[in-house]
Order: structure tokens, then C-alpha cells, then sequence
């Protein structure tokens, strides 16, 4: 066997590194609420739902224009064989059932597509069908195939789209809503282009596919989540400790620098493995939560609303006040959450130019979660705003509190979160959401 490149062995090194973590000291479980309560992630991300009908589509169609205008993924499409008589004919003019009785299987364009962080719910099943609806689309186009030039025992083309996400994840949820969305599909979809659907659980910050099997990958909503707390934040002898909160400020500057090698150690490995398994001409699609300042001085977030560094962390002062949770339980607790900066994106693929061509890199601002009348009215009456917002963020964070503190005292955290959002409905403004959207094709 040929030695490693260089990259390779980086890979290695870092997949070594990701399989001795654990769920403890610092590393938390990063899965959504499941199940189908009122606050369960597939009951309550109304906002991210909104946030991909008004903000994302666009930019998705744009990402797999590209992928099927990739000169590699049309030769998929262009491939042909010949005749007895030495003619060449397209590939999918021949693909009935008797070709599986023929000696030589038959061979057709596939397509395999994954959801990086996918959840579960109503948001996992309409991105999907979105993307397995406009692919359809463009290979059929690209093989110039209508409905009536194809019987429906034909086959022209397979899509294997794969759901993946931590083993946390819901995903009995998921599996069980499968049928509904194939089905629904199929109503839509032309019948020669099949799907077939599955799930592969663990973190995308290691290994998830074989080297050079992806056509298409997309990650949203997801890429902010850490693998794990830096370790240095919740050391009291650590410069960078966090004492006395849970969550990320700008004026805590080797905070913020712990957060961000942090970061930069996880997007390093998320791209490492990408670049692994997509092939040439494959493409990959980001949507995150990003800052709009290079250099905070804030809260890492929007503090017109205050979700996290106002009423989570009063909630956790609250708690300890109280004395339900001790101040070093408290301390040895913080969200592995960090929003980037574009230019720190940008910054970090400069280090893979060879594999990855940037095709675009947008910040969007003012983005909203929901239409404008629907958050005033829910301004109006403060018991269903504080309610809707705290099931918000138990459905991202419950499993961490609850692993951290316990059931019974995480349903007390969460009734006083409510409460405290409830008390203060009248001082909240409008969320506005800053995110990054990038394009990455694989060369």
C-alpha cells in the first residue's frame, strides 16, 4: 500500500481524537427534544421551518443547479453502451425488470444525498422532499425524459437520500414519518426516478460515508453545535474560565478565543471528512447561525430578545439563589454552542484550496422566524410568548440540563425559564437571525 498524503493522515489523527470522547466532562449530549410533546424540536421549530421557506430555498435550488451542471456528475448521465451491432444508445433506454434477469446487473445514474444533523419532524421531512423533488427534476431533464416516453416498470435514475444525525437522535420519530413522505413524493414525482432512504447515526464531525460516495451533503441548522465545551472554560484555574455563567460574551475575550479553537478544531475535522467522502464534482451545502461582528462585545447573540445571555442565565442565578442548583453545578455547565463570523469560515477552508472550490458565501441579516404579525400578536399576550419561547429552547437544550441536573430539577429550570420569559414579554423586541449560507463544490 502507497503512504498516506498528509491530509489523510490528519484525518486519521482527528478521527482517533473524536472516538475517545465521551458524554461527560464537557462533552454533552447535542441532540434535539424528542418524542411529540409540546416542547419536542418537531412540535416547536416553527422558526427554523420559516426560516427555509423565506430565506433558504433560493440558495438550495442554486447548490444543486450546481451539482447537476457538474461536468463529473453529467458524465453519470452520458454514459452508454453498445449494441451488438456497435451503436452506442443512452444507458437508461434499456433499464425493464428483465435486465435483472440478464447475466450483467444493469447500471443507471445514482445519486446519494445526506442530511448532516437532520433532527427530526416537520423541518427534516420538507427539506428532504424539497431536495429529492428538485433533483428529480434536473435528472430527468438532463436525460431528456418525459412521462410519456417511460413505462412505469422503467427505471431511469436512483436517489438514496440518508438521514443522519447523532445516535440521540429521534430517530424512531423520523423512520416512522418516512412512509408519509415517500408517499408524498411519489404523488408528486415522475415514477422512473426512485428513492430509497436510510440512517446513519454519529457525529459529523468524524466518519459517516466511504471515501468518495457522496454526491450531495447538507448541513443546516447544525454546524453551530460543538462537539464538546472546551475543557479550559470550565476549569476555575483556567484563564478562560467561565464562572458565573453558562453561556458566551464578547467581554470575556479568552472565553470567546477558547470557544472559537474549539470551533475551528470541529469545522476542521466536519471538512476533512467531507472532502473524504464527496467525489469530484460533489457539492456541499451550509446554512448556520453566524454573528454579524467580527470582534463582539456583546452577547454572542441577538440581545433584542435575550433568549440565552438574559433568560437562560438568569434562569440558572435563579436556580442557585434558590439553592436547587450549587454554584459549581452551575459553572460546570455552559452551552457548546458557538456562532461564527464569515470571515472565520473563510478563513478555515483557505486551508483545504486543493479540495474545495468556495462557489458562495453569503451573510444574510434581519432574518425573521416567523411573519411579523404572527410574533406581535404573540408579543400580546406574555403567558403564550414565554411559553412558546422557553419550549423553544428546551426542545434545542433539554436533553444537556436534564443529563447535567437531573428530570425533577430541569422541570423546575424550565417552569422558571417560562416565567421569566413571561414577566418580561413586554421589554422583548422582535428576534432577528444573522446567517451564513455556503456553497462548497469538491474538486
Amino acid at each position: 500500500m502507497g503512504g498516506q498524503t498528509p491530509m489523510e493522515m490528519d484525518m486519521n489523527r482527528d478521527l482517533t481524537e473524536e472516538t475517545k470522547k465521551t458524554s461527560r466532562g464537557g462533552t454533552y449530549i447535542s441532540c434535539m427534544q424528542s418524542g411529540g410533546g409540546e416542547d419536542s424540536y418537531a412540535n416547536i421549530s416553527r422558526p427554523q421551518n420559516f426560516i427555509f421557506r423565506v430565506y433558504t430555498r433560493s440558495h438550495l435550488s442554486e447548490a444543486l443547479d450546481y451539482l447537476c451542471t457538474s461536468p463529473h456528475i453529467l458524465k453519470l448521465f452520458q454514459r452508454v453502451d453498445k449494441e451488438q451491432d456497435g451503436e452506442e444508445r443512452p444507458l437508461v433506454a434499456a433499464l425493464s425488470p428483465s435486465d435483472f434477469r440478464s447475466k450483467e446487473p444493469p447500471s443507471f445514474p445514482r445519486l446519494k444525498v445526506a442530511d448532516l444533523g437532520c433532527s427530526h419532524g416537520r423541518n427534516t421531512l420538507d427539506y428532504a422532499a424539497y431536495i429529492l423533488l428538485e433533483l428529480q427534476t434536473r435528472l430527468l431533464k438532463g436525460c431528456s425524459i418525459t412521462a410519456s416516453q417511460t413505462r412505469e416498470d422503467v427505471t431511469v435514475s436512483e436517489i438514496e437520500y440518508l438521514f443522519s444525525d447523532l445516535p440521540e437522535n429521534d430517530f424512531n420519530s423520523l423512520f416512522r414519518s418516512l412512509p408519509s413522505l415517500l408517499q408524498g413524493i411519489a404523488d408528486q414525482a415522475h415514477h422512473a426516478c426512485k428513492i430509497f432512504t436510510g440512517g446513519v447515526p454519529g457525529s459529523f464531525h468524524g466518519p459517516l460515508f466511504p471515501t468518495s460516495s457522496l454526491h450531495f451533503a447538507t448541513s443546516a441548522y447544525s454546524l453551530h453545535w460543538l462537539s464538546q465545551v472546551p475543557p479550559e472554560v470550565l476549569d476555575k484555574n483556567s484563564p478562560a474560565w467561565n464562572g458565573g455563567s453558562v453561556w458566551l460574551h464578547g467581554e470575556r475575550p479568552k472565553v470567546m478565543k477558547a470557544f472559537a479553537s474549539q470551533y475551528r478544531k470541529d469545522m476542521r475535522c466536519f471538512f476533512q471528512q467531507r472532502a473524504r467522502e464527496l467525489v469530484k464534482g460533489g457539492v456541499l451545502f451550509l446554512l448556520l447561525p453566524c454573528r454579524a461582528e467580527l470582534h463582539p462585545s456583546g452577547a454572542l447573540y441577538d440581545p433584542r430578545l435575550d433568549l440565552w445571555s438574559g433568560f437562560f442565565e438568569s434562569a440558572w442565578s435563579d436556580m442557585v439563589c434558590q439553592g436547587i442548583v450549587s454554584e459549581e453545578e452551575r459553572d460546570l455547565f455552559n452551552i457548546p454552542f458557538y456562532m461564527c463570523h464569515e470571515e472565520e469560515l473563510l478563513s478555515l477552508l483557505e486551508e483545504f484550496v486543493d479540495v474545495f472550490r468556495v462557489l458562495k458565501m453569503e451573510t444574510m441579516k434581519g432574518c425573521v422566524g416567523m411573519p411579523t404579525d404572527e410574533e406581535e400578536k404573540l408579543l400580546e399576550d406574555p403567558p403564550a410568548f414565554g411559553r412558546f419561547w422557553a419550549n423553544f429552547i428546551a426542545s434545542l437544550v433539554r436533553p444537556m440540563v436534564r443529563e447535567h441536573i437531573g428530570e425533577e430539577r430541569s422541570v423546575q429550570f424550565f417552569a422558571r425559564l417560562e416565567s421569566l420569559i413571561t414577566e418580561r414579554a413586554n421589554k422583548c423586541a422582535i428576534r432577528r437571525n444573522t446567517l451564513l449560507v455556503t456553497i462548497i463544490q469538491r474538486l
